[in-house]
């Protein structure tokens, strides 16, 4: 997620938190602070949001959409066939090539445990 400087406390409530839509907020709050970005809003709203394009057919885009509407209108313009995409990725069988890495944590840990801080403990 490109945050490479995150506190101890920031570490902490990551590992320790068990719900789902409460660690994604966690997540998102570290990655906005970084970039800047403040919400009004952590969830959808009603209010329109302003779209600036350029370009090919930019003017299609004037006035007000809905949301599904511009990810048909970048469909179309870039040519997609999005079934085509979902039936190969469907079925494609992924198998990991490369070594898994034998310190690659795929779970809970002990974040205050002396082996993450060998300098501090």
């Amino acid at each position: 997620m490109g945050v490479r400087d995150a506190s101890h406390e920031e570490i902490t409530s990551v590992a320790m938190e068990t719900d789902s839509v409460r660690l994604r907020q966690l997540l998102s709050t570290a990655i906005s602070d970084r970039a800047q970005i403040g919400w009004a809003t952590h969830g959808h709203s009603a209010v329109d949001v302003n779209l600036y394009a350029y370009g090919k057919d930019a003017h299609v885009l004037r006035g007000n959409h809905e949301n599904t509407d511009i990810g048909q209108f970048i469909i179309d313009s870039l040519g997609l066939d999005l079934d085509a995409v979902t039936n190969q990725i469907k079925g494609e069988r992924v198998v990991q090539q490369s070594t898994p890495i034998k310190e690659a944590w795929l779970g809970r840990r002990d974040v205050d445990a002396a082996e993450h801080y060998p300098l501090i403990h």
